[in-house]
Formats: structure tokens, C-alpha cells, sequence
């Protein structure tokens, strides 16, 4: 049986790759989104009628984000 302290071994890759490019993708999704969202205030819209559209906009960005991030990897 392998004890908890012991797994960090069998899981490298959540260090050295995984991790990076969760928190890559994570803080993209963030600046996307905020952006979205201060693009509308600024065009003076209601805190209550911002809609922002995740449907085909995110997969777009996201491909984006994912052909970047497999280009730093291979360097």
C-alpha cells in the first residue's frame, strides 16, 4: 500500500506539466472573462445586464491557448 506522503512520487507530471498548464489555462480564463466584463461596464451597461457568452467564444480561446501553451512546451 502506498502511503499519501509517498504518492508526489507517482505523480510528477501534476508538478512539472499538469500543474503549469492548469494554472496557465486557469489565469487566462480569468483575464478573458474579466475582460469581457469590463468591456461591457465601460459601454455602460448594468452590473445586472452583463451576459457573457461562454459557449463557442471560450472553445475558440481556449484552442488559442492550447496550441500557445503545446508551442512553449516543445522549446
Amino acid at each position: 500500500m502506498l502511503r499519501a506522503m509517498n504518492m508526489c512520487l507517482f505523480q510528477t507530471l501534476d508538478l512539472t506539466v499538469n500543474g503549469p498548464s492548469k494554472n496557465f489555462l486557469t489565469r487566462k480564463l480569468e483575464e478573458w472573462y474579466t475582460n469581457e466584463v469590463r468591456k461591457q461596464v465601460s459601454n455602460s451597461k448594468s452590473i445586472n445586464d452583463i451576459e457573457v457568452l461562454l459557449k463557442f467564444l471560450i472553445l475558440y480561446k481556449l484552442g488559442h491557448w492550447l496550441i500557445w501553451l503545446s508551442a512553449q512546451q516543445s522549446v
